[in-house]
């Protein structure tokens, strides 16, 4: 631990704490290995944007806020590197400056502003008895749950579990390197990482764990369903990123904080490497991400299919690829685990069949069969710079786990002891995630109306969308024409602008109508004067 004294004065000192232990030193490796995985890569993906140069320096800024939230160790200094996540974040996502993008980027930025708002009413919960360091001890237990909860519900909101899912689709519209950047390995896992770095404050709660386990739960397997029937390239590889995020988190609830460490060291590998694989075939497909037009392109783009396959079957738990030891791992620890342990083992059973489910669909859809809807813009595999990045992300996903479990104590669970069949159950998972698509395929061909309203539900995140953007949205822009037409197009004007106008109006028409009489009208009513006060003298 490195700290330096920034400031201090007026009963008030800031320390720039550094924490230099296995899970910094581990994940700041893995980020600045995927970001220069990412650099390299862009090299070539935006080497004809005209503002390439101003990507480059968002991702240094990115990359540099993520270290600062990885290493510092007191509050104060932890809020400038989750503003400049936020921050530089937005300005990732809306870099296209379209509609689309713009859009993404006002979900995405106000749903982290929430989050900040969280995570600021949590710090100031926290200093009711500390000075803005990790370690604290609180005697108003009160104060704790309320700190805990909030930074709980902050943590959610960076990494996109249930309610808080809706910008991580949206943020899409982002260049694809970003995604594999912020979207899969650094700006998602923050929260998992900040969840992990305050664990041992939420056990004597049995709410917040409770919290957690459901949660993730939640998020898992609604971000499985919605990825069977996506149809957008992105948006399915950022609805596997929800449901790995859940079950991270869900294992974070139950204790697992190693291991749900070890599974976000490996779930940072296999889906950069996914989002780089897509990237270059959107890339050579002209930008179209809607994957029914695609097909048969295995024979085009040989061995970036293969390196996708690969990455698939890695965050499917594939036998021996790096996602497989971190899942067998969290899954063997649930068999043995009682009661709760099952309702988990019952959870993370559902995950996987989804996850294959979905990377089966998503696999034989690009590669099977030539549907010829679209030409190609560009054939043949990336050039070096893309194959590259590609290639050293791809050795990491096949082999990072066997290298994490070897060097790193406390991975490997000796102690538990299972039969033949409990072993073989993640195996057979990997199997029946097939068939379940298969079913999912031959229903879809035989009841098209039930697939529409089914397609329309999960599309919509569980309906999710609508209650926490487009509800949000339409309920707000309602009661602002409500109060536009009763105040500010109503009362308002008839006592403000508006109403001083056409009373000045009926005044000016009042004394205009009678110049124009002139004497005239002025001589009949002195005549009719005249002959009243003739009329009462007589």
């Amino acid at each position: 631990m490195l700290s330096l004294d920034l400031f201090s004065g007026y009963g008030l000192t800031v320390d720039l704490t550094m924490v230099f232990d296995f899970a910094s030193l581990a994940f700041g490796s893995l980020v600045l290995m995927i970001s220069f995985s990412v650099c390299l890569y862009s090299l070539s993906y935006m080497f004809h944007d005209p503002r390439n140069s101003g990507f480059f320096i968002l991702v240094f800024m990115f990359v540099m806020s993520m270290m600062i939230l990885i290493t510092v160790g007191s509050f104060v200094c932890l809020l400038l590197g989750w503003d400049g996540l936020g921050v530089t974040s937005f300005c990732l996502v809306i870099f296209y400056q379209n509609s689309g993008s713009t859009s993404a980027g006002l979900i995405t930025f106000f749903i982290n502003r929430l989050g900040d708002v969280f995570l600021l009413i949590s710090i100031a919960l926290f200093f009711m008895d500390v000075s803005g360091g990790y370690m604290f001890f609180s005697s108003d237990w009160s104060c704790m749950l309320g700190a805990c909860a909030l930074l709980v519900a902050g943590a959610a909101t960076k990494s996109a579990q249930v309610p808080f899912s809706v910008w991580l689709p949206a943020a899409m519209a982002a260049p694809t390197p970003v995604s594999a950047l912020v979207h899969s390995s650094t700006l998602v896992t923050a929260g998992v990482y900040l969840l992990i770095r305050f664990s041992s404050y939420f056990y004597s709660m049995w709410a917040i764990w409770l919290v957690l386990i459901g949660g993730g739960i939640l998020t898992s397997i609604m971000a499985g369903t919605c990825a069977i029937f996506e149809r957008d390239m992105k948006k399915v590889v950022a609805f596997s990123t929800m449901s790995q995020l859940g079950v991270m988190v869900y294992s974070i609830g139950f204790g697992l904080v190693l291991f749900s460490l070890f599974h976000l060291f490996m779930h940072a590998l296999f889906k950069a490497l996914l989002f780089l694989c897509a990237g270059e075939l959107i890339h050579a497909m002209g930008g179209y991400q809607d994957f029914r037009v695609y097909g048969g392109l295995s024979s085009y783009f040989p061995y970036t299919s293969s390196i996708l396959g690969g990455s698939l079957l890695s965050m499917a738990g594939f036998v021996f690829f790096s996602g497989f030891y971190s899942k067998d791992q969290i899954w063997e620890v649930f068999e043995f685990s009682g009661l709760w342990g099952w309702v988990l083992v019952s959870a993370v059973f559902l995950t996987i069949l989804l996850t294959v489910a979905y990377s089966v669909r998503f696999f034989l859809g690009i590669n099977l069969v030539d549907t010829g809807s679209h030409p190609f813009v560009s054939i043949g595999n990336g050039d070096r710079f893309m194959m590259a990045s590609m290639v050293g992300l791809f050795a990491m996903s096949i082999f990072g786990g066997s290298l994490f479990v070897s060097f790193v104590d406390g991975l490997v669970t000796e102690s538990i002891c299972l039969n033949y069949q409990e072993k073989i159950i993640l195996l057979e998972t990997t199997f029946l995630g097939t068939l379940l698509w298969l079913g999912l395929q031959g229903l879809s061909a035989m009841r098209k109306d039930l697939e529409a309203r089914v397609t329309t539900a999960f599309l919509s995140m569980w309906f999710l969308v609508y209650l926490s953007s487009h509800g949000f949205v339409t309920s707000m822009f309602n009661i602002v024409s409500y109060v536009k037409s009763v105040l500010d197009a109503g009362w308002f004007e008839w006592l403000g602008g508006y109403g001083l106008y056409s009373l000045a109006v009926r005044s000016a028409s009042t004394t205009a109508t009678f110049n124009r009489a002139g004497w005239s009208v002025l001589s009949l009513f002195a005549g009719s004067v005249f002959l009243a006060l003739l009329w009462i003298l007589i």
